[in-house]
């Protein structure tokens, strides 16, 4: 991956000010004008770890770094402690990660035009981050060799004022009758799968709150579930939303509560993500962001689903996406930052409110602002910011 040194020659700052005036979804956290809710700028710095095996093996270990902006961590002491020790654990265990791929790939062996690759990505992405809470859901994916790879999701929910972590009965009092509910809205939303006679609910019912991996947004709360841990691999990852405005006897009033009703997130590849596009009606409203590689192991397509309604953007190639969601207003949009050789990014946004997604806009060369923070000799990191807040989204570009 080609870090980003070099000059940057013009930034762009872009206010998105498509607020409506409109009335908000129903179904979006209460807003709270007699408390002082704000966002928290929260970025995230790519790190890797590769190592070359003389056998045309490749092994290779990547994660994201967590980092509070200069203001936030002055703000934030407690929480931006809490991050840096996260990122110590993060870099210890890429390394333990690192040196047990390193010992598999000496027993195998790649082709010379198309080597073996072994390793381990985990990558964050943000549902939500304010005064009230920081949330966000983590895939982690090792292929190490063997059949398929494993993936699995780690969730992690934190009090900005103390740092300390949240666990689900902060958020939801009382638990009891969470089982009967994520039952009925796993077997809604995914009606093709058969689950069993009961099957969930004997699973959760032995749950304790520390077994659920959930994130909070601002429109309620996602359980997140790996492969095996409620279906088979062949079924992969799976995910359900209860909202605010659909239980709200079961939600501690405080984390419904928002900076506006304006707010982005940040979307996982390949999986079904509930969200409410229109709070008038009653519909399941359901998104998907997809990819396909090519033979070189770079990405040539990324597609938008809304409730089935498909659009596909075909590209010549880029090596990575970051893919937000934002709400705007009673609007709905997604922004796409993907990069190519020499690191050269595109920026891309779709309208999501017709019948089926379509691209409008694609700013080449453009990308979201990051800041390069030295860390040691010839070593830093590139953090780059995870947009939350749709009011000010500051882009840069570069001249040549």
């Amino acid at each position: 991956m080609t870090k980003r040194f070099v000059c940057i020659g013009m930034v762009v700052c872009i206010l998105l000010s498509l607020c409506s005036c409109k009335k908000a979804p129903n179904n979006v956290a209460n807003e709270a004008p007699e408390e002082d809710i704000s966002f928290i700028s929260v970025m995230l710095g790519d790190k890797n770890i590769e190592e070359w095996n003389e056998n045309n093996v490749i092994a290779n270990v990547s994660w994201d770094k967590l980092k509070l902006s200069e203001d936030d961590e002055k703000k934030f002491p407690k929480l931006k402690k809490t991050f840096d020790k996260l990122n110590d654990e993060a870099l210890n265990d890429a390394k333990a990660l690192m040196y047990e791929l390193s010992g598999a790939a000496k027993d195998l062996e790649g082709d010379k035009y198309n080597p073996l690759y072994l390793e381990g990505v985990s990558e964050v992405y943000l549902q939500r981050a304010d005064t009230k809470i920081v949330s966000y859901v983590e895939e982690v994916f090792v292929h190490s060799g063997g059949v398929h790879p494993d993936y699995h999701y780690i969730t992690s929910n934190f009090n900005p004022k103390t740092g300390e972590k949240l666990i689900l009965t902060d958020v939801m009092p009382s638990i009891k009758g969470l089982p009967d509910i994520l039952e009925s809205e796993l077997n809604i939303k995914y009606d093709y799968l058969n689950f069993g006679e009961n099957q969930l609910w004997t699973i959760f019912n032995k749950y304790s709150p520390e077994d659920y991996n959930w994130t909070l947004d601002y429109q309620g709360i996602t359980f997140w579930f790996s492969p095996y841990d409620i279906a088979a691999y062949a079924a992969g990852p799976l995910s359900v939303k209860i909202y605010f405005d659909e239980e709200p006897y079961i939600f501690n009033e405080e984390y419904t509560k928002a900076p506006s009703g304006n707010f982005c997130l940040m979307l996982p590849m390949r999986q079904k993500i509930d969200f409410d596009l229109n709070g008038n009606d009653e519909e399941k409203d359901y998104i998907e962001i997809d990819t396909s590689l090519d033979q070189y192991g770079s990405y040539n397509m990324l597609s938008v689903t809304v409730n089935g309604k498909t659009y596909t953007d075909e590209i010549n190639y880029a090596y990575d996406f970051d893919v937000y969601l934002a709400h705007i207003g009673d609007k709905n949009y997604i922004y796409s930052d993907s990069f190519s050789d020499n690191d050269y990014h595109m920026f891309n946004t779709w309208d999501i409110n017709g019948d089926t997604p379509k691209m409008t806009q694609e700013l080449y060369g453009t990308e979201v602002d990051y800041e390069y923070i030295e860390e040691g000799f010839e070593d830093g990191t590139v953090y780059k910011q995870a947009f939350n807040n749709p009011e000010f989204l500051r882009l840069e570009t570069r001249f040549g």
